[in-house]
Parts: structure tokens; sequence; C-alpha cells
């Protein structure tokens, strides 16, 4: 694994993310009892809300003696402690980073209001795997001064800025010619291509002269005549490069295609069995 990724693992969150929330009584008691029921195979969806009525309509957790009840929330609130964190998914750093960011900016606007500071703030993705989109906010002088030295928007340069951060190429990002643009796009549907070509050749051993076309305008059925499919590509949908517009978005898929973050690979029996279906 690489430093980034146990970086990524390790990170719980800053302090504007942590829930001080104490856990109650009740909850500690319902806890505890859908343990006892997982131990015995029952379904967990089912038991959580089997669980919880009968807790209500007994009031047994109410019954418990002060030595129970305080042993009962020391074994939950060390379980929470010591509890392992899940693995760190891209919705879940989306997540973070909106949460955190919804915390900061009331504070910001209070600071700005209370001082008469004018702040501005970025956030862009750091590699082309990630699935957050760039954010901006810029008080009102810095953005008219953003318009009339640099003759963009705030919200624009954090576009472009995230462009160059995840392509690390300026000459992506600023492409002004129509011939920039073309050859680029004509570069991105040959590495399309020929990895298709390497694919089909390779694992499933089509013959040169029998080798599809990429059918962009039918991806789905490609897939599932072909059984492969393109990974880590990095807009909404697959769609012909030729088709892209923005500058932005062109430079981030170039650069997966140059770095092999997208790549076709082949679909399992299963995974093309649903394909067909």
């Amino acid at each position: 694994r690489s430093i980034e990724w146990m970086s990524q693992q390790l990170y719980l969150g800053g302090k504007l993310l942590k829930n001080h929330c104490k856990v109650s009584l009740f909850n500690a008691f319902v806890k505890r009892e859908i343990k006892k029921c997982k131990e015995n195979g029952y379904h967990f969806n089912l038991t959580l809300a089997v669980v919880s009525q009968e807790a209500r309509e007994s009031q047994a957790w109410k019954d418990l003696s002060v030595e129970d009840k305080e042993k009962l929330m020391e074994y939950i609130e060390d379980n929470e402690v010591l509890a392992l964190p899940l693995k760190v998914t891209a919705q879940s750093i989306n997540a973070d980073i909106e949460g955190t960011l919804s915390h900061i900016q009331p504070e910001i606007v209070g600071l700005e209001q209370c001082t008469g500071c004018n702040i501005m703030w970025i956030v862009t993705c750091g590699k082309v795997g990630d699935v957050f989109a760039p954010r901006s906010y810029a008080s009102e002088s810095l953005q008219t001064a953003c318009l009339h030295l640099f003759k963009t928007t705030v919200e624009k340069f954090a576009l472009q800025a995230d462009g160059y951060v995840v392509s690390g190429a300026a000459r992506v990002v600023n492409m002004t010619t129509g011939h920039t643009t073309t050859k680029l796009k004509a570069d991105m549907r040959e590495m399309v291509c020929d990895g298709m070509n390497k694919l089909l050749t390779n694992a499933k051993n089509i013959e040169p002269h029998k080798l599809p076309a990429v059918a962009y305008n039918s991806y789905e059925s490609f897939i599932a005549k072909w059984g492969i499919e393109l990974t880590g590509w990095t807009e909404a949908r697959v769609v012909n490069p030729g088709n892209i517009t923005s500058s932005v978005a062109l430079g981030r898929l170039h650069a997966a295609l140059k770095s092999s973050d997208c790549y076709w690979h082949e679909l399992m029996p299963t995974e093309w069995k649903s394909q067909k279906d």
C-alpha cells in the first residue's frame, strides 16, 4: 500500500466532524441485544426494528440495576472508542470535505462582517481519481479584484486550477487554439482505441481485421456485446472525446488515459451476463 493510501485511511476527520453525542442507556441496551441476536445468526436489518420495538414496550432497560447500567455504558463507550474505522472511500472523502466546509463557511462570513476583512479559498482535487468537485469562495471585493486583475471569475479560476493540478500540464488547461484542442482529442481517441484493441486481441483472441470501432454512441450495447468496459473514465458518462468542450474536462481525461488510471478491463462472467440481461 502507498503512503498516500495509508494516510487517507488513518485520517478520521477534523474536530469539526467529530460526533460528541453521548450514548444513551436505551441505545446501549439495544446495541447489546442486537449483538446477541447477530451472534445467533439473525438478520441485522430485521433485528434492529424488532429489538428496538421490544425494548420500548418491555422497558427492560429501565429495570437494570445501577451496577448493570454502569457496566453497560462503560462497555458501549469502550467499544465506540476502540472500534476500527471503516475503510475511507471516495464518497466519505467527499462527505468530509462538504461537512468541514459547511462548518467553516458560517464562521468565515461572520469574521468578514465583524472585522471587515476579505477572504478567498479554493479546494481542488489532488489526483485524477478524485471524485469531488472543486469548490471556491471569495468576498465581494476579491471577486471584483479577480475580474479586473486576472480577467476571470473565482469560480472559473478554481476550475482551471483544478485541471492544472490534476493534469500537471499547463498546455492542457490553456488550450486557446482549435488546432491544439483537435490534436488533444485525436490523441485521446487513439489511446482509447489502442487500449481496446490490445485487450480484445490478447484476452479474447479477436483477429485484427475483426476488431470493432469504439461505439461511444451505444456504449452500453458495446459492453454487452464484447464483455469489456472502460474503468476510471473521469467524466459522468463515456462519450467521444471530440464531444467534450471543457478544457478542464479534456485535461482531466487526457491525464487519466496517459497515466493508465483510465483503461479497458475484461468483465467477469457474472458481470458480463448482467450486462447482457
